[in-house]
C-alpha cells in the first residue's frame, strides 16, 4: 500500500476505495498485511480514477446523510410514544376528553411483594429448572423472562413470589437509570420467580386493567414524579421506598374507558414500532447499496470510459518501470553495540 501511495499514477483515494472491497480473513490479523499484498483490483487509466473516486464519494455522502436521518428515528420514536403516553394521562386518548381525579396507587392495588435474591447460577434456568428473575427482565413496558438466573437445587423455591400473567413489575433498587422501570407480564411462569431488587403488584380488578397501570406508570408524569420518589446516597445506588411508592397518583378512569385508552396506545404503538422496524430495514439495505456501488466501481460500470485516456496497461508498465528503478534497501545483520 505504501507503493501505490506513493505513486504519482495512482490516486491515494482510488487505492483506498478500492481496499474498502477486500474482506479480510475474520481471524489472524498477521495474516492481514500478507492477504491485502496478494489481493488484486482493476487498474483504470488516472482520469477515470479520479471520477470514480469523484462519483463514489458523491453516491456515499448521499447515503451518509440518509444514514444519519434514519439513526434519528430511534429517538424520535421513544419521544412519539412518550407523547402519547402523556396524552393518556392527561385524558386525551378517551372516549370523550376528559379531566380525570387523581388517586394513590394504593388504590388501585390489591397487593404489593417484594421478591427474593438468593446467589444463584449464573446461567438461565432451564424449561424444568426453578430461576429467579434479573433485574434486566424489566424493561420500560416490556418483560423479558429469559434474563434470570437458575435457582440451585439445594435451595428450595418460594412459590408464593411466582410470576404469573397481569404482573405489573418495578425495579426498586440499583442504579438512578434502572430504578423504577416497570412493565406487565402477559404470560403465567409457573417456575420463575421475582427477584429482592423489585416489587410485584397485583392490581384490583375493580378498579384497574394491570396494562392501564403498566402504561401510567411509564408516562412522564409518572416517571418525573418517581424520580423525586427515589432515595440514597449516590447516583450508583437508589431505592424506591414501598410508602412512597404506592402515594404515587394515578388518573382515575372507568374501566370502560381504560379499555379504550389502552386500545388506543397499542394501535399508535403498533404504528411506530413498524415505522421503526422499516427505518432499521433501510439502514442495513443503505450499508449494502455502499457495497454495491463499490463492487460496480471496480467493474467498470459506475461512470464511463474515454478513449482519450492512457491505457491502463500503459500506466502499468510505468509503474513497473519506476519500481524497477528505485534503489533497493540493503538487508544485513545489524552490527552488536
Amino acid at each position: 500500500m505504501r507503493v501505490l501511495a506513493a505513486c504519482g499514477d495512482i490516486e491515494p483515494a482510488f487505492a483506498y476505495q478500492a481496499l474498502r472491497c477486500i474482506k479480510l480473513p475474520d481471524k489472524g490479523y498477521s495474516r492481514h498485511f500478507k492477504f491485502l499484498k496478494a489481493s488484486r483490483f482493476p487498474l483504470a487509466p488516472l482520469p477515470e480514477q479520479r471520477r470514480i473516486v469523484a462519483k463514489i464519494e458523491s453516491l456515499i455522502g448521499k447515503s451518509s446523510r440518509a444514514r444519519d436521518h434514519l439513526d434519528h428515528i430511534a429517538r424520535l420514536v421513544e419521544k412519539y410514544k412518550q407523547a402519547i403516553l402523556a396524552a393518556a394521562f392527561r385524558g386525551d386518548l378517551c372516549i370523550e376528553r376528559q379531566s380525570p381525579k387523581l388517586l394513590p396507587l394504593s388504590e388501585f392495588v390489591d397487593s404489593l411483594d417484594q421478591g427474593w435474591s438468593p446467589k444463584c447460577v449464573s446461567e438461565p434456568a432451564g424449561s424444568n429448572d426453578w430461576g429467579v428473575i434479573k433485574t434486566t427482565a424489566i424493561q420500560s413496558v416490556q418483560f423479558l423472562p429469559q434474563e434470570n438466573k437458575r435457582l440451585p437445587t439445594d435451595l428450595k423455591p418460594r412459590p408464593g413470589i411466582v410470576i404469573n400473567a397481569g404482573d405489573v413489575l418495578i425495579t426498586r433498587a440499583g442504579p438512578r437509570s434502572r430504578v423504577a422501570i416497570s412493565c406487565l407480564v402477559t404470560e403465567n411462569h409457573p417456575k420463575l420467580m421475582l427477584c429482592d431488587k423489585a416489587y410485584r403488584l397485583r392490581i384490583n380488578p375493580k378498579m384497574a386493567d394491570p396494562a392501564f397501570v403498566t402504561y401510567m406508570l411509564n408516562t412522564p408524569q409518572c416517571l418525573s414524579e418517581l424520580e423525586v420518589m427515589k432515595t440514597g446516597i449516590s447516583d450508583s445506588g437508589l431505592n424506591l421506598t414501598q410508602a412512597k411508592f404506592m402515594a404515587l397518583a394515578l388518573p382515575a378512569f372507568s374501566l370502560p374507558e381504560q379499555f379504550e385508552i389502552i386500545r388506543r396506545i397499542q394501535s399508535a404503538f403498533t404504528w411506530i414500532d413498524r415505522l421503526t422496524a422499516n427505518a432499521t430495514s433501510a439502514r442495513k439495505l443503505i450499508d449494502h447499496l455502499d457495497q454495491s456501488v463499490l463492487a460496480k466501481a471496480f467493474k467498470g460500470e459506475l461512470v464511463p470510459q474515454d478513449a482519450a485516456d492512457e491505457p491502463a496497461s500503459a500506466l502499468l508498465e510505468r509503474i513497473r518501470a519506476e519500481r524497477d528503478a528505485a534503489p533497493k534497501a540493503k538487508r544485513g545483520r545489524k552490527s552488536a553495540a
